[in-house]
């Protein structure tokens, strides 16, 4: 069970079907608040909002393209689960998760910005402790500076610092929105615009999560790189291909510990769920790694789909859909590592299991669901 209060969303979402029918820039609140773009409040006609005058605020005079956007998030969760681990922990455990972000992203021209995001995550009443993913006393979430050059069709950005990875549907790469204490990077990015194209090239590090004040730190014993690239197609189709590298020093699998190095080359073909009219939206990725487990090779897959059908003209505006995960295991007879490894996936995405657990690991799963959307006004 889960009560989640989000200060500051609900302003935007109420706002969002008005916006689409007169045109207005998007208000919407990504996940990443590296990704808001309130530029637009450069006209003080569209400075309507309660939220605007912390949206756009201007560094120099005569120069609307300096400017400071402030942005942040409360959520507070009751979560109470039991038999945990497979019935290992046979009583009940509630507590209580806090979560209190707040970033400042400044805009020094067209082509310098500065983003920083802190955090602060707190959990009480747990039986055990909280987890790492639980509780961060306070802490840089992101700080990075990036650089910029080019126009609208064809750019190129330089970022260095501590940042967010997003991409896809979260199944690889994810901030981990899930648990209360979000996943952070410490390295460099790299992207760029070509044509009808967005590809990500970067080189990274993750966080170790401490529970202290400004404790955290890269994992020297893990490096993790690739390339990502994302592009629209016709019939509103969009398609993600990309390669990830990863290099464990230390990696424990059922068959032993050793040097873990990774490759993962997939693809996914997705549309959106209708908003306007009844119809189809989909989600289908499949990837296969390659590598090497100490003296041992690695060859594994995954596949993924979601099929629905959205009918937004009916009340509650339901969505029918068939979703299904499969991903490879291991035959210890063999010198071949078959385990799939999710990378950095989305806490909760699978289950309560990939919150914590190794994740979709020779993982099979089936679920047949009804959505339905209730209007907050």
């Amino acid at each position: 069970m889960a009560v989640a209060l989000l200060i500051g969303m609900l302003p935007a979402r109420a706002q969002s079907d008005q916006a689409a029918a007169s045109a207005i820039p998007d208000r919407s609140y990504p996940l990443l608040g590296e990704n808001e773009d309130w530029s637009f409040l450069r006209d003080p006609a569209l400075r309507q909002d309660f939220w605007d005058p912390i949206k756009y605020i201007p560094l120099r005079n005569g120069a609307n393209d300096w400017y400071l956007t402030i942005g942040g998030e409360a959520r507070e969760v009751w979560e109470q689960i039991g038999n945990d681990n497979w019935g290992q922990s046979p009583f009940w455990n509630g507590y209580l998760n806090e979560r209190y972000m707040v970033h400042f992203d400044v805009h020094y021209g067209t082509h310098v910005r500065s983003f920083v995001e802190l955090k602060s995550g707190l959990n009480s009443y747990r039986i055990g402790g909280p987890r790492p993913i639980d509780e961060k006393k306070f802490d840089f979430q992101a700080a990075f500076l990036e650089v910029a050059t080019g126009n609208d069709r064809n750019w190129i950005k330089f970022r260095a610092g501590r940042q967010e990875i997003e991409y896809g549907s979260g199944r690889l790469i994810d901030v981990r929105e899930g648990p209360n204490v979000r996943l952070g990077f410490d390295g460099f990015k790299v992207r760029a615009g070509v044509g009808s194209w967005q590809i990500d090239g970067f080189a990274m590090r993750p966080d170790l999560d401490n529970f202290g004040f400004f404790d955290n730190a890269p994992n020297h014993a893990v490096e993790f790189w690739g390339v990502y690239g994302v592009r629209s197609l016709k019939k509103n189709l969009t398609l993600d291909t990309y390669y990830l590298g990863l290099d464990r020093k230390s990696a424990t699998f059922n068959r032993g510990t050793g040097q873990e190095v990774r490759h993962s080359i997939g693809a996914r073909l997705s549309r959106p769920v209708a908003q306007t009219k009844p119809g189809w939206d989909f989600d289908y990725e499949a990837l296969y790694q390659f590598g090497s487990f100490g003296s041992a090779n690695i060859r594994a897959w995954t596949v993924a789909t979601e099929t629905a059908y959205r009918l937004p003209t009916l009340p509650l505006k339901p969505r029918f859909s068939v979703k299904a995960d499969i991903s490879s295991g291991d035959d210890p007879r063999t010198n071949t590592l078959g385990t799939f490894n999710p990378l950095f996936p989305k806490g909760n995405y699978f289950g309560v299991i990939a919150t914590t657990g190794p994740g979709p690991i020779n993982f099979i799963d089936v679920h047949l669901m009804l959505k339905r959307r209730y209007r907050t006004v």
